[in-house]
């Protein structure tokens, strides 16, 4: 890759990065329901893109060029896509008013992915219609028990409604961050303590392991390196098996140990 097109790509990076991170303080709750609207159309010129480059640079016989194409064109599109959607909502609230409101609370559920915490959806009475948004894990612990809330609420066109004030008393939102952190560990101990472990487990191996044999320097030197596609390859498939023998211990623990977990959705 040529020079120019590394600062590009970090350019690019950069931006998807930034947009994320003034998104995410901006806004206090947004209406997902237009992300996708554009999709596919924007998942192909990802994915025209991808291979050009991938083919250029790896050729078609090489199974890094179909790697590339596979992650690279996901992780493209869905940086093109939930930027685009940040942008309406961040050029909205810049250019127009937003109003303040108190709004009636229908409904606050988490979402899951998996058994998961994803996010949070609240639905919300608004200008005689129900609007369903999206928000932070830390806000369900906030609103689950409110009636009622005061917000800064505005409509982007084509892209629904957005949230940048949410009004609470003083020391709502940390006792509702300690809750969030405190169900967070419930549900997810074990992979902390898996990682304590393994890490344990390394530096014992380090401590009382056999001594180093003698190393012949000339044969590493002029040994030829694996190629990073192939280094990244090999990478992603320990970390997946890593995982995937860490879930079904995980699973085997509730289960075996006791009994089976009512709150848990291992197979949904």
């Amino acid at each position: 890759m040529k020079r120019n097109e590394k600062i590009v790509l970090a350019v690019i990076v950069a931006v998807f990065t930034l947009v994320y991170i003034v998104a995410e303080c901006a806004f206090e709750m947004t209406d997902q329901r237009h992300e996708y609207q554009n999709g596919l159309p924007i998942f192909i010129i990802c994915f025209l893109i991808t291979a050009y480059y991938s083919f250029r640079y790896h050729g078609f016989k090489k199974w890094e060029a179909y790697t590339t194409l596979l992650f690279g064109s996901a992780f493209f599109w869905l940086g093109i896509v939930t930027t685009t959607d940040k942008l309406h909502y961040l050029y909205d609230a810049m250019v127009h008013k937003q109003d303040e409101a108190v709004v009636k609370v229908l409904s606050v559920k988490k979402h899951f992915v998996k058994s998961s915490f994803s996010y949070t959806n609240v639905v919300i009475s608004y200008d005689n219609n129900e609007v369903e948004m999206q928000t932070s894990r830390i806000n369900f612990f906030l609103l689950e028990h409110k009636k009622n809330i005061r917000i800064v609420i505005g409509k982007a066109d084509g892209y629904g409604y957005y949230v940048t004030k949410l009004y609470d008393e003083p020391g709502e939102r940390s006792a509702a961050r300690y809750k969030y952190w405190k169900f967070w560990w419930s549900r997810n101990w074990f992979w902390p303590a898996a990682l304590l472990a393994f890490i344990l487990v390394v530096a014992l191996m380090v401590k009382f392991g056999k001594p180093p044999k003698t190393y012949n320097y000339n044969e590493i030197r002029d040994k030829k390196p694996v190629s990073f596609w192939r280094m990244m390859a090999i990478l992603m498939a320990v970390l997946l098996s890593l995982a995937l023998l860490l879930y079904v211990g995980l699973i085997a623990y509730v289960y075996l140990v006791h009994g089976g977990c009512p709150h848990c959705n291992f197979w949904k």
